[in-house]
């Protein structure tokens, strides 16, 4: 929702307290200590994600990071790391005198408005002029979510969405990775960022909307999928039709109880067959004897959240019909 600058914004308020788990991400091995520097030419040019980071190893000389995050490829994005480097030598300068090395990395986030990036700029004048700029290109799309999940805070989960793999998986994984972060790697008010920024960047290559919802909304949220008010109806008229020709004074009310469990039963399914494809014939059959609402509203939850569906089906195994 929103252009590439709303995206820039959210980026922007998630991502600072999380720059060392940034840098290990992008440089393959984790800082002692990684420091904002200030840049007068991205505060004149309003270009604020684009940044500088004093990054320091243990043993190692440190590094003057230089970082953009692009969500489109342009073909401009090489001139323009070309003329920030330009502007900024002179914190390649003051780098030297620390025993900083200078780096540049631009990252990518969407595959699918991605059209190439040679990672050099060059520009040739008259004599003997040429200025060459020369910078890693990341694409997330091609970089395992593991990389994110297995880092010691959950401040990177956001881009697990865009990352390889099912996005359907990233998300789950990556919404029980912040909710389950102890308070010493996520303040709850930074966890409802996270989980914020999560999905809003799980919207760009998530198709199955009714999915997010669920997975990002409270677990009732399923009572609003078509399958289960669908389900809801028919199986209600269906308790109410074998109540009347039972003579049953509680025929409504087991309507309404049969209601709910075929509701739940086809929410289940509908949410396995968005995230895994059709479910096995096996888990199908399982899942259509269940007629206890408490199980089945327990596994619309792990249907959400299950990593593969073999971990689906051995929840199944412990739950009677």
């Amino acid at each position: 929702q929103g252009g590439p600058l709303s995206y820039d914004k959210l980026i922007r308020a998630f991502l600072p307290p999380y720059h060392v788990d940034f840098c290990e991400l992008l440089l393959g091995r984790r800082p002692d200590s990684v420091d904002e520097v200030e840049t007068t030419h991205a505060l004149a040019r309003s270009r604020s994600t684009d940044k500088f980071l004093r990054v320091r190893f243990a043993e190692d000389p440190g590094l003057l990071l230089h970082y953009e995050l692009q969500l489109v490829s342009r073909p401009n994005v090489p001139f323009r790391v070309g003329e920030y480097m330009g502007y900024e030598l002179w914190h390649f300068d003051l780098a030297a005198k620390e025993g900083l090395l200078p780096a540049c990395v631009v990252v990518y986030l969407d595959r699918e408005v991605y059209h190439g990036d040679p990672g050099s700029y060059e520009l040739k004048g008259a004599s003997r002029f040429r200025f060459l700029a020369q910078y890693d290109v990341v694409k997330l799309w091609e970089i395992p979510p593991e990389r994110v999940l297995s880092l010691k805070s959950p401040g990177l989960c956001p881009f697990a969405p865009l990352m390889s793999g099912r996005p359907e998986q990233s998300v789950v994984r990556s919404i029980q990775r912040i909710i389950e972060a102890p308070e010493g790697e996520a303040a709850p008010e930074d966890k409802d960022l996270l989980l914020t920024a999560l999905e809003a960047l799980a919207r760009r290559v998530m198709k199955n909307k009714e999915l997010l919802e669920v997975l990002f909304s409270e677990p009732d949220i399923y009572k609003s999928l078509p399958s289960y008010q669908r389900g809801h109806k028919e199986g209600e008229a269906e308790g109410e039709q074998r109540g009347e020709q039972r003579g049953e004074q509680r025929g409504e009310q087991r309507g309404e109880q049969r209601g709910e469990e075929k509701a739940l039963r086809e929410s289940i399914l509908d949410i396995l067959a968005a995230r895994f494809g059709e479910a096995p014939e096996d888990i199908r059959a399982r899942v259509n004897a269940l007629q206890d609402c408490k199980h089945l509203k327990g596994l619309v939850r792990t249907a959400a959240r299950a990593v593969d569906i073999s971990s689906f089906r051995g929840a199944l195994s412990g739950t009677a019909g």
